[in-house]
């Protein structure tokens, strides 16, 4: 009997385990050749490496193919599979630059080794995919382990392109590079959401073209590093409502739904709040029906007091949504209007009718029930706690133009007066 029958077979798995099965390293490269004159990658060439069993030719045809196919699955911006992809395969010439054969530890070094050498020898890794330059369509110096990704300066210009021309239209229908970070273009760019990350580095931090960039964010109108102004909003309000009158119909209609997505508070958002509002209130009236005996009582009133506060923010946020400027607040704003001092102003003005009407409605009703003596007296007190009153609110009108006391009171006014700040009057 044949030994050699006994033997067990050495399937291909086995074969590339065994450490000491020869494998076949190739260095190969693309060239794109069958273009237009005026393309600016032609004859760029892109080197790749394969080590694997088997020959010369079934290695890289093996790898080539791969590359042909992965150029049709994936969409990518720019190297290799991005040229494949738009030129096809027949545009390239391929070739083997060099092989070796022997155990992988050996032939994979090797074959790291000599694709960084033709990378650097031409020109280093992918620099820009528009532009006619010396470099190859590699997007790393090369080599199987440990990549760094150096030529992303590539992906981010290509990435930079697309974020300036959309800035650009934003500003040309808006009239400011304020973008709110929820703002999404018609074409689907998320434009807010760039804005943001640009301001934190993005696409320009580190680039060869770092300080071109930064000076043509700075020359937009309403740009700024450190978040939005109040000025930024009133540009932005005043470009929204000119680009909005200044289109026909159909354009309108994109611009609408283009400035709800820039805050503009839609109906949904509205409704939303709304349900959000009833549910709490059906959550709270479940908790009051839950509540012991001892405990409802302060509950009520903590209740209460909460629903007061939520009522007083949404009229003082209406309030501050009819003054210039202050369009597009929402509710994080109202601390910044109160230490501007805007909501007290206003709120104050509004409560003060309210009482001078009130007061002026019970004087009415105490007058007639006096006698004409008494109503001559109530008269002449009533003229001369106006003419207090209206003094009052001239010293105050005065104290507020000085520096310092533009957020003054009346309760400010004697503390002026011991200061020797109170402007006068007569």
């Amino acid at each position: 009997m044949d030994p050699s029958h006994d033997e067990p077979k050495t399937t291909a798995d086995e074969q590339k385990s065994d450490p000491q099965t020869p494998y076949t390293a190739v260095v190969y490269e693309f060239e794109l050749i069958h273009v237009a004159d005026d393309e600016p990658l032609k004859g760029i060439k892109y080197f790749g490496q394969a080590v694997r069993v088997g020959t010369v030719e079934s290695v890289a045809n093996a790898r080539w193919q791969e590359e042909t196919s992965q150029s049709k699955r994936e969409n990518k911006s720019i190297g290799l599979l991005a040229a494949l992809s738009k030129f096809g395969r027949s545009a390239f010439r391929t070739g083997v630059l060099l092989s070796n054969v022997g155990p992988r530890s050996i032939v994979q070094k090797w074959a790291d080794q000599q694709e960084q050498h033709f990378i650097a020898v031409n020109g280093g890794p992918l620099k820009c995919m528009d532009e006619r330059l010396h470099q190859t369509l590699n997007l790393d110096h090369g080599g199987k382990y440990g990549l760094s990704f150096e030529c992303m300066d590539a992906l981010r210009t290509v990435s930079w392109r697309t974020f300036s021309s959309e800035l650009k239209l934003f500003v040309e229908c808006s009239q400011t590079a304020y973008v709110p970070y929820s703002f999404v273009s018609g074409s689907g760019y998320k434009l807010g959401a760039r804005v943001s990350g640009v301001k934190g580095g993005e696409l320009w931090k580190g680039h060869p073209d770092e300080e071109q960039r930064v000076a043509w964010l700075n020359s937009l109108p309403g740009w700024n590093w450190g978040g939005w102004t109040q000025e930024a909003l009133s540009s932005l309000s005043r470009g929204i409502k000119k680009a909005y009158h200044s289109k026909p119909q159909s354009k309108r209609d994109e611009h609408s739904l283009n400035v709800r997505k820039a805050n503009h508070r839609p109906s949904a958002i509205t409704k939303r709040s709304d349900e959000k509002t009833r549910w709490w209130s059906e959550k709270q009236q479940a908790q009051l029906d839950a509540a012991a005996p001892d405990v409802h009582k302060v509950l009520q009133v903590s209740i209460t007091k909460r629903r007061k506060s939520a009522v007083r923010e949404k009229e003082q946020l209406d309030s501050l949504r009819t003054i210039p400027g202050w369009e597009l607040s929402s509710q994080s704003d109202l601390p910044k209007a109160r230490t501007a001092g805007i909501i007290g102003f206003r709120t104050r003005e509004e409560k003060d009718c309210q009482l001078k009407l009130a007061l002026e409605e019970r004087r009415r009703k105490e007058m007639e029930q006096m006698t004409p003596d008494e109503k001559e007296r109530y008269k002449r007190k009533v003229e001369r706690e106006k003419r207090k009153t209206n003094r009052k609110i001239k010293q105050l009108d005065a104290l507020r133009k000085v520096r310092g006391f533009e957020c003054a009171k009346m309760k400010d006014i004697p503390i002026a007066r011991k200061m020797g700040k109170l402007p006068n009057i007569d």
